[in-house]
């Protein structure tokens, strides 16, 4: 009688250990940090309206903003904190960059890079990775 307990207890506790692996790994799919950042975004912007983003693995970016191309912007990644920082020291965003598949969404502020200074309002990008 006790060996039947035994192993039914040793059952179920296999089973909840299952259970709770694969609730994390379901987790884990829905956001990710900004690890696969690297390649080609295009975005839709509360502020600054519509074009793509460039992330090159070197640190590197490329802007497009409809009208122009440029490539001396930086950007800076840690975590989910990510900072583009534009035209050579020019002005930046910060903010909190979430990635779930192909999407993203980056909630951010203006910066002015002399002063450190912080804009007034916190806007939102949505991306789509090509």
């Amino acid at each position: 009688m006790r060996t039947f307990r035994f192993i039914g207890l040793a059952l179920i506790a296999i089973l909840i250990s299952v259970n709770f692996a694969a609730c994390s790994s379901d987790d884990d799919e829905k956001e990710e940090t900004g690890t696969n950042i690297v390649g080609t975004w295009k975005y839709t912007s509360s502020e600054d309206g519509t074009g793509s983003f460039t992330f090159k693995s070197n640190g590197g970016l490329v802007w497009d903003d409809g009208e122009e191309t440029t490539s001396n912007h930086t950007y800076q990644l840690n975590g989910k904190d990510l900072k583009i920082i534009f035209n050579d020291n020019d002005d930046y965003t910060l903010g909190t960059f979430t990635i779930a598949g192909n999407k993203a969404t980056y909630k951010y502020y203006w910066y002015d890079y002399a002063t450190n200074k912080k804009g007034d309002k916190e806007c939102s990008m949505s991306l789509t990775k090509e």
